[in-house]
């Protein structure tokens, strides 16, 4: 197993590396892996989002984590490709809980994590950066040895705390200090989709970008010739999943018919073979 995570670890730090971006489905259970993986995706990651919603929780670390743990090992579990982690903050305050806990993941097979640094709370919404680095430079300090892809998440740009500008210019200053305290790429996310923002992190960021799929992000073609190297998806396929059942039921209850039941589902032969 050793040897095939260290397979899988390789393969997904080489996508960082491509000349186009590569885009990261983000699953929230089996089902949903098994769909990203047949459908020709080179790595999967998990929606924190997705999971917690599909549990019965709200996003940011109100899921347990051994909840968390238990549908990463059944997306695990269900593909071959190489599976990063959305960790959130960690699950834990001081660093030795942060390292214990991404240990416990790398423990099931995953290769990579995102690791943010939002903290959910309105009356201090951003870790200091300080301490973010801090934490960084724990986990990479401990888990040296082993192959782990840190994405650090930046929120700067997303919860709109400061202008345009001066968020761009905070945004950049983490990237530098999350990569010096040891992680590997940068998450911006969101916040960001004009052509000049995004040549800017990606000529001052010296390190694999990474942006979150959405209708005003320019297409992966011009994303390639800006520089950015990943593309995830987050909760968005989960939402719009969701969104499909509000069709449904809306037509189901208000006209009594069952087109949008039955227009783009898999069959349930297909449905099995997705674990054959």
């Amino acid at each position: 197993m050793l040897l095939e995570k260290n397979k899988k670890a390789k393969i997904f730090a080489d996508l960082h590396n491509k000349k186009e971006p590569f885009i990261l489905a983000n699953a929230w259970d089996a089902a949903s892996a098994r769909i990203f993986e047949k459908a020709g995706f080179s790595a999967i990651g998990t929606t924190s989002a997705g999971i917690a919603a599909a549990k019965g929780y709200r996003d940011g670390q109100n899921m347990p984590l051994e909840e968390v743990l238990d549908t990463v090992k059944q997306i695990l579990s269900a593909v071959e490709l190489p599976v990063s982690v959305d960790i959130e903050a960690g699950f834990g305050k001081r660093n030795e809980e942060l390292v214990r806990n991404i240990k416990k993941v790398l423990s099931l097979g995953a290769v990579g994590i995102n690791f943010e640094d939002g903290t959910g709370c309105k009356s201090f919404p951003l870790t200091p950066i300080e301490e973010q680095m801090n934490k960084i430079r724990a986990i990479r300090t401990e888990i040296a040895s082993e192959d782990l892809w840190i994405n650090a998440r930046i929120d700067v740009l997303y919860l709109g705390l400061l202008e345009k500008e001066a968020a761009l210019d905070e945004t950049i200053r983490r990237a530098h200090a999350y990569l010096e305290a040891g992680a590997n790429s940068v998450f911006v996310f969101g916040g960001v989709n004009d052509k000049d923002s995004i040549a800017r992190l990606t000529r001052e960021i010296k390190a694999p970008l990474n942006l979150l799929a959405n209708p005003q992000l320019p297409s992966i073609e011009e994303l390639q010739k800006l520089g950015v190297a990943r593309v995830s998806l987050g909760s968005g396929p989960m939402r719009a999943s969701l969104g499909l059942l509000e069709e449904i039921s809306q037509e189901l209850l208000k006209f009594g018919t069952y087109q949008s039941l039955t227009n783009k589902a898999v069959s349930y032969s297909e449905l099995q073979e997705l674990f054959d």
